[in-house]
């Protein structure tokens, strides 16, 4: 009764309310945890994550007539997922389903046996798998990166591919204005490291008001007036709900006016995928209050999300003269619910405007960095400001030299590519790869004109290394509670990683799964297991190619 009552009082705090424009729900009940542009671990959220039973899989709707135009097993990322071509050039996606519909998961483990893999990625055409508004497509799960049962959906552009709004494309019941918790004002002199000079916390208060449609209006005016030096930036930190005492998610827009004149804003209504790293410059940690994510309003010098519209002076905050200037922030959610602050802002006296710090090289610019037998290449864009590296190739190891990359500054926003030649040992080039040894991180192996390649979101020491120790595989042990029957297989690499897998029975394929966050290969019985005694085998490689088997034996 407890958990009854526990349930049914999450749906009503959490729950947000959608009244379809000519859509099907994705799910029967639409909880929502996570919202689009939600600032995540190095990355803006691209969708929707929709809370489940965690202990059943629920069907899964398509939500318009459409055809299924990709679907993919994976054991990491978005882990199985289907994408939806609809009419009128939208996608939808629905990723870590726990399985998919009959028609779609025959069509799938046929290409599985066929190619004898679990891993893969497959492209129907418009005529192979049709289906019709509110068809079961899947069930939920948490297959991949997920990290507790939900369905994450997305709409996306078919042509683009990038992720749009749900919102734009779903109404949503909402009386509940964004709340504001504080606000910050940085000095902008180095780019790459601005500096809370002031901060304010704020309190959910202010005039509320009710608007033409249902819409809430919540204005605070506050007394303050911020002195600034010459040269400043502005941020903040905010959230919206759905209703009352909801999950904290992502505001929809915010608007920055100066003495009644447009200044800055930003809109979260289409990130591109490619973009999404710009996180790591838009955001600011407050490490001193609550962690709160801080919304930077003025933009680095290689920052192209393409949700800013009609910013002024990069959104810098660039106070010419002594006189008190109103500022307003205006924070609104996608149903038009508004948080307005006002406050002054004047410049601090004495101060004159510090020049941007100035750095050696240009983040718009390509660097290289190249010697005999090693280079790097960083693409232009790769850095969200101009840096300072240093660099060196006089360290050697083993197998090669080592080439050091290190920076105070430099953020990558790109991979960079690295490329060494190993020493002539007597060796087998196909365990080779490159490590970034202060991590111990493995970074690939492409062999190419003599050359190991590889590329790397971190700087370090990178150098060749040679990977020759197989996957280890354990069958592990069932408890007295095991449902069905199934053989359940731990496995780990000390390096490199799990590449692939295969099992089989009698010598024959047959499909088995592999859950990456309990480092774990499943079977399950079913009735194409042999009925009489058989063998099996697992075959485990790592991303070197090296091998391991574990073989046993089926008694049903």
């Amino acid at each position: 009764m407890k958990q009854v009552l526990y349930t049914i009082l999450f749906v009503f705090c959490s729950s947000l309310v959608i009244a379809q424009k000519d859509l099907h729900y994705p799910l029967d009940k639409m909880v929502v945890t996570g919202n689009y542009g939600e600032i995540r671990p190095n990355h803006f959220h691209a969708g929707l994550d929709l809370r489940t039973d965690p202990s059943k899989n629920l069907p899964i709707y398509s939500i318009q007539d459409g055809y299924v135009s990709r679907v993919k097993v994976s054991t990491s990322g978005y882990g199985k997922i289907i994408y939806i071509t609809h009419p009128g050039g939208y996608v939808s996606a629905y990723a870590h389903q726990h399985h998919f519909a009959d028609k779609i998961a025959k069509y799938m483990s046929a290409k599985q046996a066929e190619q004898e893999t679990f891993e893969l990625e497959l492209y129907p055409g418009k005529d192979e798998l049709i289906v019709k508004k509110g068809e079961v497509i899947g069930y939920t799960g948490n297959t991949g990166s997920s990290q507790a049962p939900h369905l994450h959906f997305e709409i996306r552009d078919e042509l683009t591919e990038a992720p749009i709004n749900p919102y734009l494309h779903f109404e949503l019941k909402d009386s509940v204005a964004p709340v504001l918790e504080g606000l910050y004002f940085f000095n902008t002199t180095d780019m790459n490291h601005p500096i809370v000079i002031e901060k304010k916390k704020v309190s959910d208060a202010g005039k509320t008001k009710s608007k033409k449609g249902g819409a809430i209006e919540k204005e605070l005016t506050l007394t303050d007036t911020f002195r600034l030096p010459e040269c400043s930036g502005f941020g903040f930190a905010a959230y919206d709900q759905h209703v009352k005492n909801g999950n904290k998610n992502q505001i929809y827009t915010a608007e920055i006016l100066i003495d009644g004149q447009a200044y800055y804003k930003h809109v979260f209504d289409s990130i591109a995928f490619d973009k999404s790293k710009y996180i790591n410059c838009f955001t600011v940690l407050d490490k001193e209050y609550k962690g709160d994510k801080i919304q930077k309003c003025f933009l680095s010098k290689n920052e192209e999300i393409g949700m800013f519209k009609n910013v002024k002076n990069n959104g810098e905050l660039f106070l010419k003269d002594t006189l008190t200037h109103k500022f307003k922030l205006i924070l609104t959610d996608a149903k038009g619910n508004k948080q307005t602050t006002s406050y002054f802002i004047k410049r601090k006296k004495n101060t004159e405007l510090e020049l941007h710090k100035k750095y050696k090289y240009d983040c718009l610019k390509e660097l290289v960095f190249e010697q005999k037998d090693m280079k790097v290449i960083f693409l232009e864009k790769t850095f969200f400001n101009d840096f300072d590296m240093f660099h060196s190739f006089d360290k050697k190891s083993s197998l090669s030299n080592v080439i050091s990359l290190r920076s105070e500054n430099a953020n990558l926003f790109l991979p960079c590519s690295v490329m060494i030649k190993p020493y002539k040992v007597k060796i087998d080039t196909s365990k080779l790869c490159i490590m970034e040894s202060i991590t111990g991180t493995y970074c690939g192996a492409e062999i190419k004109d003599g050359y190991i390649c590889a590329t790397s979101r971190i700087l370090g020491d990178f150098k060749v290394t040679c990977d020759t120790v197989p996957p280890k595989i354990t069958l592990a042990k069932k408890g007295k509670k095991a449902v069905g029957k199934q053989l359940d297989f731990i496995v780990g690499d000390n390096f490199s990683g799990i590449g692939k897998f295969k099992f089989y029975i009698n010598d024959k394929w047959y499909y088995s799964e592999y859950e990456s966050k309990q480092h774990k290969i499943t079977y399950l019985f079913d009735e194409n297991t042999p009925k009489q005694s058989s063998t099996y085998k697992l075959k485990v490689w790592d991303k070197r190619g090296n091998l391991t088997e574990y073989s046993g034996t089926i008694n049903q």
